[in-house]
């Protein structure tokens, strides 16, 4: 049996990929993207489709042909691509979603791990945990993926198929960023150690933000698909508490081990996002991250540095 990658050759979805890879695992990649950076040397050893969630008939027979019993669900429109393209927010983040699960249903899928965001909670400051109230503000990413959650409730209590949601935060890291969202901020933010001086339009300097480093993020991943036990179905992923910093500092410390990087300028005037609670998922999930923010930099310096002209 096999495990289908929805967005697999995407930002968290190739470390993913890499990880059941190295468990032994041929992994089943539907994207619209093609491997990259992130996948090198590895392509052949699992299988690829190029292709999205939209066709509904389509993701049955890859399901059914492949034998596909576990689903890690990380296809999705981005944040600002969302506010720019609402109908191809919903196509996506919605229909895609749906597609998703009534094609699970059909093939009788064990078990769904997916990809929400913190952006469910809105535009929230103080310590965030999952009982956290929902605000009525959301941009339209959250509410998709609110939405989400919600699709994936009630097929767990009409159909009985198990999920687990993960609501990501800011998660950085070297990779590819398919989508315009707080990932290609980061992005963005991250090329100064290729020696850009950028310029940052969506966030402001001292606005803070719990960052998550990218494998951290695919770690909780594969807790989350091959936990057993679990009482809660919804988790918050982030990194240590000393990754909660504004953006500014985020680049000093780019700076500070890479001081040659460019500067970076931030004119936008958004808001904080408070401190991540993720205790539960450490209790259930057994999710720890290993990654501080200056060794999560460094790795990303130290991937960047071929690219340095």
């Amino acid at each position: 049996m096999a495990v289908l990658i929805t967005g697999g050759t995407g930002f968290i979805g190739s470390f993913v990929v890499r990880s059941l890879l190295e468990r032994g695992e041929v992994p089943v990649v539907l994207d619209i993207g093609e491997p990259g950076h992130s996948l090198q040397g590895l392509v052949g050893k699992f299988i690829f489709i190029k292709e999205g969630i939209t066709d509904f008939d389509f993701l049955v027979r890859t399901m059914d042909g492949h034998g596909v019993d576990r689903v890690i669900h990380l296809a999705a429109f981005l944040q600002f691509g969302c506010e720019r393209d609402p109908r191809r927010a919903i196509e996506v983040n919605v229909h895609g979603t749906l597609n998703v699960l009534e094609a699970s249903r059909r093939m009788g899928v064990k078990k769904i791990v997916f990809a929400s965001s913190g952006a469910v909670y809105g535009p929230q400051v103080g310590l965030i945990n999952e009982k956290s109230p929902i605000l009525p503000n959301l941009s339209l990413y959250g509410a998709t993926k609110l939405l989400g959650e919600t699709l994936l409730e009630r097929y767990h209590r009409i159909y009985g198929i198990p999920f687990i949601a993960l609501r990501y935060w800011g998660v950085y890291g070297p990779g590819e960023v398919h989508s315009p969202g707080m990932a290609n901020v980061f992005k963005t933010i991250e090329s100064t150690i290729l020696g850009k001086d950028v310029i940052i339009e969506e966030v402001g300097a001292e606005e803070r933000r719990h960052f998550t480093f990218v494998k951290d993020a695919a770690q909780a991943t594969l807790k989350a698909l091959f936990a057993e036990k679990n009482s809660h179905k919804i988790f918050n992923i982030a990194g240590g508490e000393e990754s909660y910093v504004t953006f500014a500092e985020f680049h000093r410390i780019i700076k500070r081990l890479f001081p040659s990087a460019g500067e970076a300028v931030f004119k936008g005037k958004g808001q904080d996002r408070g401190k991540v609670d993720i205790s539960l998922a450490r209790a259930e999930l057994g999710y720890c991250p290993e990654y501080s923010l200056e060794k999560g930099i460094q790795e990303d310096i130290d991937f960047l540095m071929p690219y340095r002209k």
